[in-house]
C-alpha cells in the first residue's frame, strides 16, 4: 500500500470556486482501479487549506493515477486557485 498526502493553500476565498473541480476529482479518484480511499480534509486552522489523503494499492496504481485524463485536465484547473505549490508526501507501511 502507498500513502499520500497533499496539503493545498488557496488564495483567499478560491477554495469555495475549487470545491466543484475537487468534488470532480475526488468523484473520479475513486472509482479508479487501486484506488483503496481518496479523501479531502478542510484545515481547523485555516479555511483557506485542505489535504487530500490518499490511500493506492501500489505505486504503479498511484503512477496511473497521476497520468489519468481527469488528474491530468482537472488539476491545472484547481492549481490556478493555489496560493502556492502543493506539499505532496508519499508514505509506505512501516510495520
Amino acid at each position: 500500500m502507498v500513502v499520500v498526502t497533499a496539503k493545498m493553500y488557496f488564495k483567499d476565498g478560491k477554495l469555495k470556486e475549487a470545491e466543484h473541480i475537487l468534488r470532480e476529482l475526488i468523484e473520479k479518484t475513486n472509482q479508479e482501479d487501486g484506488c483503496i480511499e481518496y479523501r479531502s480534509y478542510l484545515s481547523n486552522n485555516s479555511p483557506d487549506e485542505i489535504i487530500i489523503i490518499e490511500k493506492w494499492e501500489s505505486k504503479e496504481h498511484l503512477d496511473a493515477h497521476m497520468k489519468s485524463k481527469h488528474f491530468v485536465e482537472l488539476l491545472p484547473k484547481i492549481g490556478e486557485k493555489c496560493s502556492k505549490e502543493a506539499e505532496i508526501s508519499i508514505y509506505s507501511p512501516l510495520i
